[in-house]
């Protein structure tokens, strides 16, 4: 029999910081209709092999919380499977582009095996969706990206179905530290914390494979293509089987973001007062070499002009100084804002730029969305979360125990057991999960 693949190209939608505040509202409309959810995280490096494997499970763990705060996301892929009927689903996917605004560290390795599998750098560094790892920073608005992102998550968290994982741990601590809190620095504290967060469950489809199933290999691809093998061999012969329909990609308008760069934490801010003192250059600019306004800014940077202006007789530059003074006053700006004067107030001057102002900031980077297909690409962030989902899939169908037997099991390399998520009566919830669970009123 030949075997076609059942998946298409461009069947997931590619989510980056142009166009998350668009999608954000289906997004959260299929994430409340979902079954369960199947997550994949790609990240900038592995550590070292002995200490993330370490024997000593407390000491694995610190080695991860180590890992996971020194280094960052490049993607997430999101796999939603919603329930048509008792053998069929309509699946949304969803590939995010992410860009940690925090100086991390990368791997040359991983980074290499990325590219290989097409990750596309150029894509991430344009559009990627700046994150700030560890507690919630405070936003201007809800808008702010990050905080979109963030937001989508908790409403993972509030949905209360399974959340599906291949070999998992890595996952769901980079999870935790990127879009959730600070770790914990106890192992115990974690596994509260992840048994309050998910109250559906967490599953692993490794797990399951290599201690349920007893699968002769068990790393995701083959067990997606073994499984897909069998549905097909099982349709063929009229026998029972499910059906995944894969939802076509959203259609909507990439529109680039207004948010000055340092807003997105993508550009350092100058805590100093920036004066407009009526030169026709951009003083800042004149004196540091550097902008906080960047290409957005509405003064000049031209070196000519600078040094023409420089090279003026000192009696002709105070002149023409005094001239402009007359006609405008100076504009300071207040903790990086080029909007307020000296006195916090803004100046009808720069209200009268703000919109420009607002207009040349993320927009001055030329959109380019990578049209490289990452679906049916192997390690790739989207169609590892759909693998891990279809997998999980055919093991509900195939194994009746699991939902009751694998839930909260997560598989441990080099081990012979799963770590269990469940809450010890010995251990607390972290602070940074009560605060959590108040603002969401979960608790």
């Amino acid at each position: 029999m030949k075997y076609v693949s059942s998946v298409v190209d461009a069947s997931y939608n590619i989510v980056n910081r142009h166009n998350i505040l668009t999608l954000s509202l289906a997004i959260k409309q299929s994430i409340m209709l979902a079954e369960f959810i199947a997550i994949d995280i790609e990240f900038t490096g592995l550590g070292d092999m002995k200490k993330t494997r370490d024997q000593n499970i407390e000491n694995r763990y610190l080695s991860l919380s180590q890992l996971a705060k020194s280094h960052a996301v490049n993607a997430v892929g999101l796999s939603i499977f919603e329930r048509k009927s008792d053998n069929e689903y309509h699946v949304h996917n969803y590939h995010f582009v992410m860009l940690c605004a925090k100086d991390h560290t990368i791997s040359p390795s991983s980074m290499s095996f990325l590219v290989e599998h097409g990750f596309d750098f150029n894509d991430q560094f344009r559009n990627g969706i700046p994150y700030h790892p560890g507690n919630d920073v405070l936003d201007r608005d809800d808008i702010q990206p990050n905080s979109v992102f963030r937001n989508l998550f908790m409403d993972i968290i509030c949905q209360d179905c399974p959340v599906v994982t291949h070999n998992g741990l890595l996952d769901l601590v980079f999870l935790y530290q990127s879009f959730y809190a600070e770790l914990p620095s106890t192992l115990s504290v974690f596994i509260a914390d992840l048994s309050g967060m998910f109250t559906g469950g967490v599953f692993d489809t490794k797990y399951i494979s290599d201690f349920i199933t007893r699968e002769s290999s068990s790393f995701l691809s083959y067990l997606y293509r073994k499984y897909e093998r069998a549905e097909i061999n099982q349709k063929a012969e009229k026998q029972n089987h499910f059906q995944v329909t894969i939802k076509d990609p959203i259609q909507h308008k990439q529109i680039q973001t207004k948010f000055k760069l340092y807003q997105l934490g993508l550009a350092p801010t100058v805590n100093k007062p920036v004066i407009n003192s009526g030169k026709p250059f951009c003083e800042q600019y004149a004196f540091h070499g550097f902008c906080q306004d960047g290409k957005g800014c509405i003064q000049s940077h031209d070196l000519d002009i600078i040094l023409d202006f420089e090279s003026q007789p000192q009696s002709h530059i105070k002149k023409k100084l005094k001239g402009e003074e007359k006609k405008s006053k100076p504009v300071v700006a207040m903790d990086s804002d080029p909007t307020f004067k000296g006195d916090g107030k803004k100046t009808k001057a720069t209200v009268a730029n703000e919109n420009e102002l607002a207009n040349q900031t993320d927009q001055d980077i030329p959109l380019f969305v990578s049209k490289a297909s990452l679906f049916k690409q192997d390690h790739s962030a989207c169609f590892d979360a759909y693998m891990t989902g279809y997998i999980f899939a055919h093991q509900l169908l195939t194994e009746d125990e699991v939902l009751k037997f694998c839930k909260n099991r997560i598989y441990l390399i080099g081990k012979q057991m799963p770590l269990i998520i469940e809450k010890s009566r010995y251990s607390n919830f972290s602070q940074n999960h009560l605060l959590k669970m108040k603002k969401r009123t979960l608790l």
